[in-house]
């Protein structure tokens, strides 16, 4: 509870700037939710939802908040897809219901509109967009962007810990580009590129996709024996 008031007392500080800019003619501050509908996902509309309701219920009761201010939420399905997620964002631009985004989380749902809030002046805060290209372009998209989750960066830098610890240059990452579709879109795919990019030049690098999986299921361990077997030898030995 104590981390969703945060994150709302982070929002009104980004928010208030553009409603007061206003001259103050309307009192409301809308929250413009983009999450999923599909309760696979950890951060669903169904999930989330409710503790913003109740964080919004709570400083709208106090009287030394926000006196002349309301908090309205209202939320849209970005089905985790680059389409729908940027098309809900325009219509809550055209409805005039944004002072601030909640979401998209997914990478593919976020990407656009994170780039689209620069030129509405519109911030947007989000426990995803944990890919790298969110942090290399944050300058030139602007500082309206707030990742408040953690990021395949933070996975990178460990691993990079281990590596330097054993002082290991040669690497092979084997990784499975689908297999958790249902919690995070393509999750081991962002990571692999995440970590090939933030290690290239300084390791002997390479990476090789482990199957190509059309179901939410892992590879079976012949399958990830048999890949490992083929492509580990004295290339990737040793240090």
């Amino acid at each position: 509870m104590k981390l969703t008031f945060n994150l709302f007392v982070v929002c009104l500080v980004l928010a208030m700037t553009k409603v007061h800019s206003k001259k103050q003619r309307r009192t409301n501050v809308n929250i413009a939710v983009i999450l999923p509908q599909n309760n696979s996902h950890i951060f669903s509309i169904r999930h989330v939802v409710p503790a913003l309701e109740i964080a919004t219920k709570r400083i709208n009761r106090r009287k030394d908040l926000l006196p002349k201010h309301k908090l309205v939420i209202d939320s849209k399905d970005s089905k985790c897809s680059i389409r729908y997620g940027i098309n809900e964002a325009f219509l809550f631009r055209e409805n005039r219901s944004a002072d601030v985004f909640f979401g998209p989380v997914c990478d593919f749902a976020a990407a656009p509109v994170s780039r689209q809030i620069w030129f509405w002046n519109t911030p947007m805060i989000t426990s995803g967009a944990m890919a790298l290209s969110f942090l290399e372009n944050k300058e030139k998209n602007g500082n309206l962007l707030t990742r408040i989750g953690s990021s395949y960066n933070g996975a990178v830098d460990a691993a990079v810990a281990a590596l330097d610890t054993f002082g290991y240059k040669r690497v092979l990452l084997l990784y499975q580009d689908r297999s958790h579709d249902h919690i995070l879109p393509r999750i081991g795919y962002f990571f692999a590129d995440t970590f090939f990019k933030m290690l290239s030049g300084k390791l002997s690098f390479d990476y090789k996709l482990l199957g190509t999986l059309s179901t939410t299921g892992g590879i079976s361990k012949e399958t990830a024996r048999r890949v490992i077997l083929e492509n580990l030898g004295n290339k990737y030995s040793g240090k």
